[in-house]
């Protein structure tokens, strides 16, 4: 039938190319083989010796091609080519007899990726019989078929096409007429084709980045570990093969030794942890930190042993017990700061509360308390000191305080005043300064006090009783301690009005239309 002579002429096509390449290899044994299976369908040919039209040591050789996608493989085909042309005129030649653009065309010559379209084929090491590999890339996944399409039907219709010097005609063939086969063969390019069983479309998912086709299980591409689509599902009762089982159990296998190192990995960090945080809390007990080798002291130059220096947490310097209790007894300042100075650097740092305490005696250490205190009540806006003589007592007042008891000396001690007049209030206080001011120095001295007061704005007297009174902090508001007035300190007038607190129709209003005074800052 008209099947069986359509596979009787591929079949010998591709013994008479198989012939034209054993002949021109020299290969005897195999070309009378091929000459032999030949006379058995009593094909009626001719050869034609081709001269070629290359210098000597350039004639054309024979290679086998293998040309693959994503989804098919196809090959050997006998390709003829010249050594000396290069990958970019092996690529135009393919596009001319393939009709595969050169932009889709990847080359493996010899083992090795063809990158320079520059590069000769001789150069990769191509000699006749050599296999070479095309391998056709396409973005689209629906050209890949239509490529694929006309390389099938590329070789189906080998036996009717012309290709270079080559005329190949198939005639009708029966089992009868067989000896009516003519073919003029050329010795050109001939295409080795036999037919092949239709094969189930293969099974697993393309990579999206290399186009490799990759078991269904597999979550990442073999050949450059690209992710799986996420839309990708495993084909129904799928069966696993022999080499997926092995993959999936070394995956199971690898994934528990990996939770098992993570668990270790993971104990020995809490343990060192609880290790490390015991030796900071250890550390933490200590007063202050002993040196832990022998070393020469930066201040009195003398040579330490171990245990008998101190090392300053903030700074590591190391210097003798001796010279760090000196550097705390004579600081004139609280901050006690590291001794450590060269001609190039001066260490900032201070000493901890803590290492003070266990350096120093009893009475050094009361001493610098006492300097402490006298600096927080220097750097204080707040702080009043006893006005006693030789009275270390002093404290932080608020602004609704007037009166504070020295824990010290015991006495009392008017802030409104900032003096003690225990016995008097503040007007027979200050009408006592006016009248002994004439005779008392120290009365005098006071009043030339309270009239700088007055005269600076420091102080002013109550509208109310007449007083001297003085703001000591905070808002613009104060209360007169004799009579109780509410006082707008910056338009030194009351507060209110006649009727007292919230009485508008008086005082300051402050807040009925904006400030009282543009200096107000809040008075209530």
């Amino acid at each position: 039938d008209f099947a069986n002579d359509e596979f009787d002429a591929i079949e010998i096509n591709k013994l008479l190319k198989q012939l034209e390449v054993a002949i021109g290899n020299g290969s005897v044994e195999k070309a009378s083989n091929l000459a032999r299976k030949l006379a058995e369908y009593k094909v009626k040919c001719s050869v034609v010796r081709k001269k070629s039209n290359l210098p000597r040591g350039c004639e054309e050789i024979a290679v086998n091609l293998f040309i693959e996608d994503r989804l098919s493989h196809t090959g050997p085909i006998t390709l003829y080519i010249n050594p000396m042309i290069t990958v970019g005129q092996l690529k135009k030649k393919i596009e001319r007899e393939f009709d595969f653009p050169t932009y889709l065309q990847k080359w493996i010559l010899g083992k090795k990726l063809a990158v320079d379209d520059n590069a000769t084929i001789s150069y990769f090491n191509v000699m006749s019989g050599c296999a070479v590999f095309l391998y056709l890339t396409v973005e689209n996944p629906d050209r890949s078929v239509m490529y694929r399409n006309k390389l099938e039907a590329y070789l189906k219709a080998v036996d009717s096409f012309d290709i270079d010097n080559l005329n190949c005609r198939t005639a009708d063939i029966s089992d009868n007429k067989r000896n009516n086969i003519g073919c003029n063969f050329s010795g050109t390019n001939v295409l080795d084709y036999s037919p092949k069983k239709e094969e189930p479309p293969p099974v697993g998912w393309n990579c999206p980045q290399c186009t490799l086709l990759n078991d269904p299980t597999r979550p990442g591409c073999k050949a450059c570990t690209t992710a799986r689509p996420e839309d990708y599902q495993i084909p129904l009762g799928y069966k696993l093969t022999p080499e997926e089982e092995e993959r999936l159990k070394r995956e199971t296998e690898l994934e528990e030794e990996y939770h098992k190192e993570e668990e270790r990995i993971q104990i020995e960090a809490d343990k060192y942890k609880a290790e490390n945080y015991q030796r900071f809390i250890d550390l933490e007990e200590i007063q202050f930190v002993a040196n832990v080798q022998t070393f020469e002291c930066k201040v009195c130059e003398s040579d330490i042993d171990v245990g008998e220096g101190i090392t300053i947490r903030e700074c590591l310097h190391t210097f003798c017990r001796e010279c760090i209790a000196g550097t705390i007894e004579y600081s004139e300042t609280a901050e006690v700061k590291c001794p450590y100075s060269d001609a190039n650097f001066s260490c900032d740092a201070l000493l901890q509360d803590r290492e003070i305490r266990a350096i120093v005696t009893p009475d050094i250490y009361d001493k610098h308390l006492l300097k402490s205190m006298i600096t927080a009540e220097n750097q204080a806006a707040n702080s009043y000191h006893c006005q006693t003589p030789d009275c270390h007592g002093w404290c932080f007042y608020e602004d609704d305080i007037n009166q504070f008891p020295c824990p010290v000396c015991k006495h009392m001690n008017c802030l409104t005043c900032k003096a003690i007049h225990e016995g008097s209030n503040c007007k027979q206080y200050q009408d006592q300064l006016e009248y002994e001011s004439a005779t008392n120095e120290n009365a005098r001295k006071t009043k030339e006090v309270l009239d700088t007061m007055l005269r600076e704005g420091n102080g002013m007297r109550c509208p109310g009783c007449g007083i001297i009174i003085m703001k000591k902090m905070g808002c613009d508001w104060l209360m007169c301690t004799m009579c109780r007035l509410e006082i707008c300190w910056v338009t030194k007038g009351p507060r209110w009005g006649p009727g007292g607190k919230n009485d508008t129709s008086g005082g300051c209003r402050c807040g009925i239309n904006g400030k009282c005074h543009y200096a107000c800052s809040y008075c209530h």
